[in-house]
């Protein structure tokens, strides 16, 4: 029997049949009225990357103010980048209380920002769609940013820092903290004294014409997490506001032109 009838169907067929399970992974953050996006396929190689404005109060302090431009935005990047249809999708959330058990960290978020998070993912045409808590995907960087350890010996613990939080690891032990200095990006080191802008991770690959945009770390965090585990997550009852706020928003379509890249 002529082993070319053994070799695997072409990838358009095995999409057709449904048979392809290398579905490529968006992490998404949305922090001062920005939306960016970096995409991994097979959790290891960038696809595409890019980043659109959205219209003045639709994200404050992490959580989605306005849902209709945010859902317009990422379906607009998504149709930019030509990712494909139902690709995964992982959100960066910031939690308003983080503890750790088992060396991961479990993050308390408001079930109504979980809730609001569900439907713009469904509603912008992704997938599979998960929270992945920023300090999860701190740690993830710095997992991926550790040397390998020599014969004999364990891992250095690292710490890190980013986006409001201070995180230590040495093995299985985690301890996470609320840190008074937002970084952007993360910066990471064997002590707190050492810490320094995160060099690209060794392992991951950057497609050709792919321009990967800054701040980049935390969502190569949340694309790695998405292969490795869901996220640990507690749905918090919505804190009562001490008082009312006005505010208009003019604009409900993200700003163009588009900063980004994809293949």
């Amino acid at each position: 029997m002529s082993t070319a009838r053994h070799r695997r169907p072409p990838a358009r067929m095995r999409r057709w049949f449904g048979w392809n399970r290398d579905v490529p992974t968006a992490a998404v953050e949305l922090e001062r009225d920005e939306l960016r996006l970096l995409c991994l396929r097979r959790g290891t190689t960038v696809t595409a990357s890019g980043r659109a404005t959205l219209p003045p109060g639709t994200v404050r302090d992490g959580r989605v103010r306005v849902a209709e431009p945010v859902v317009d935005g990422l379906s607009a990047m998504r149709r930019h980048l030509r990712l494909p249809d139902r690709c995964a999708l992982v959100q960066l959330i910031q939690p308003r209380r983080t503890e750790v058990a088992d060396g991961e960290v479990i993050a308390g978020i408001d079930a109504d920002e979980v809730a609001i998070r569900s439907r713009i993912a469904t509603a912008a045409g992704f997938g599979d769609h998960r929270l992945e808590p920023i300090p999860g995907a701190v740690d993830e960087i710095v997992t991926a940013s550790r040397p390998p350890a020599e014969p004999g010996r364990s891992t250095e613990p690292r710490y890190a820092e980013g986006a409001g939080w201070r995180l230590y690891r040495d093995g299985d032990h985690l301890e996470v903290e609320a840190s008074d200095r937002f970084v952007d990006g993360v910066i990471v080191g064997p002590s707190p004294v050492e810490r320094h802008a995160l060099a690209w991770p060794s392992g991951v690959a950057v497609d050709r014409g792919v321009r990967v945009l800054d701040p980049w770390p935390l969502l190569l965090g949340a694309g790695l997490a998405a292969a490795r585990r869901p996220a640990r997550i507690d749905e918090l009852a919505p804190e009562r506001p001490a008082g009312w706020t006005v505010e208009r928003i003019d604009g409900l379509a993200p700003s163009h032109p588009w900063t980004g890249a994809g293949s």
